[in-house]
């Protein structure tokens, strides 16, 4: 074998014909990437199968019962009502009360009426992140045949103590970051009483700082978990969420977004977690970094953004900053490191590792925009090299599937990528290329 060249490696389960097959008829979104990633079809089977994937997904978020909802229920509620009683003037040549006639009025003059406006429609309470289910009350959620009630029992903030206790294995949070624990309590109010309704394990997490933070991979909640209790209507559970790992300093900001589906878009039901984010705060403001450029002027290979400069992309209604800011070459040893099961690169091969910063400019304040799980690639002699065959875990923190809100940031690493030795001198990075080519914006990476 000439140096440089890739030895024979075994195609992976997840690569083959057959998986990516069952997987597009069964879970079709799934099938549709990993088809468009790794198979070899003809492009007319995979436009085809792709809109079935779409059908697939329009299907299953709309149909399959009711949109679950979340109504406030107050530890104390106290109301009160008034009544106003307006009575009109009397019309010119009406009888007032004293039995006066009234004259007849002189004409007014049209106005042209003031201009007022439109006031914004308060969000529902647990509904958006900026109006959340007030610390010490409950939202009660109707999910199909399903009603049960949620509560926030106690909250532990710089809680890295508690959650080594709770497992030998549970890691220290990254410098400048703790661990923080939610305890949740869910009442099943009414349901099927023939089987059991199985509290959540996932579709947590938490915001602070204008984007999400989920638990880290692994972790373990102290006892009682809160997560894959079977109950029945009339039962009460009580435990610890997974624990979130997020920044020392937004520790007192955070707020809970529970039970966020597969196909959500604004967070499932929201929770404060104190007091003081029963209000929460505006989001923070970003501008454009000084030396950024625009991303549409990078189409090509050789108008490349430069290295570590950010490069603004304006998507739709969007304003979004993307930088690279560190690369490491020949990488065996970070990846190997990142999990133990990783494995080395095929003889004449080596990773490479791309840290990406995504700054969120501007755009709409009610839902969040998703950092690209897929998309990205390099350019090395004169070919294109993807993600490191097999599950090859990337070092943390992930670059990919983080939701942030305009004003928030986040950076991480891109998946592994595999390339020849000899072509990690020069590399280009590939971003955002769509599923079915094109839009990319290259990088250089020196």
């Amino acid at each position: 074998m000439t140096p440089g060249n890739t030895a024979p490696r075994k195609t992976a389960w997840f690569r083959s014909s057959w998986f990516i097959a069952l997987t597009t008829i069964f879970f079709a979104p799934i099938g549709a990437v990993l088809m468009w990633l790794f198979s070899r079809w003809p492009i007319w089977v995979k436009v085809v199968a792709t809109v079935y994937a779409l059908a697939y997904v329009l299907a299953f978020s709309s149909g399959g019962g009711s949109k679950p909802t979340s109504t406030v229920v107050p530890a104390s509620t106290s109301a009160s009502t008034s009544a106003v009683t307006q009575t009109a003037p009397p019309q010119s040549g009406q009888t007032t009360a004293t039995g006066a006639v009234q004259a007849p009025a002189a004409a007014a003059k049209p106005t042209a009426a003031p201009t007022v406006p439109p006031t914004p429609k308060p969000a529902e309470a647990g509904r958006a992140w900026n109006a959340p289910i007030a610390y010490g009350q409950s939202a009660t959620i109707e999910d199909s045949d399903r009603e049960y009630r949620i509560t926030i029992t106690e909250v532990v903030r710089n809680a890295t103590a508690q959650v080594k206790k709770a497992n030998l294995f549970n890691r220290d949070a990254p410098s400048g970051m703790d661990y923080i624990l939610v305890k949740a309590r869910l009442e099943y109010l009414k349901g099927p009483q023939d089987k059991p309704f199985t509290t959540p394990p996932t579709g947590h997490s938490v915001m602070a700082e204008a984007r999400m933070w989920g638990p880290p991979t692994f972790a373990v909640a102290p006892e009682p978990k809160f997560a894959d209790q079977d109950i029945f209507p009339g039962a009460t559970v009580e435990g610890w969420l997974p624990p979130f790992i997020v920044p020392q300093e937004a520790m007192d900001s955070v707020i809970l977004s529970y039970g966020k589906g597969l196909f959500g878009a604004t967070g499932g039901t929201w929770f404060s977690l104190g007091e003081k984010t029963d209000k929460p705060a505006a989001l923070p403001k970003l501008t454009p970094s000084a030396n950024a450029i625009d991303a549409s002027t990078a189409k090509q290979r050789d108008t490349a953004v430069p290295f570590k400069t950010p490069a603004l992309f304006k998507d739709s209604d969007r304003l979004i900053e993307i930088q690279v800011v560190d690369v490491v070459r020949d990488a065996t040893r970070e990846v190997k490191a990142a999990n133990s099961l990783n494995k080395d690169p095929a003889p004449g091969n080596g990773y490479l590792v791309v840290k990406l910063k995504a700054r969120y400019i501007s755009g709409p304040e009610d839902r969040p925009w998703t950092t690209p799980e897929v998309g990205q690639s390099v350019f090395a002699l004169n070919r294109m090299f993807g993600n490191a065959p097999g599950l090859t875990v990337a070092p943390e923190p992930h670059f990919g599937g983080i939701d942030v809100y305009p004003g928030g940031e986040a950076e991480g690493w891109l998946p592994v990528m595999e390339l020849p030795k000899d072509g990690l001198d020069a590399p280009i990075l590939s971003y955002g290329k769509g599923l079915f080519g094109g839009g990319d914006t290259w990088f250089a990476l020196q």
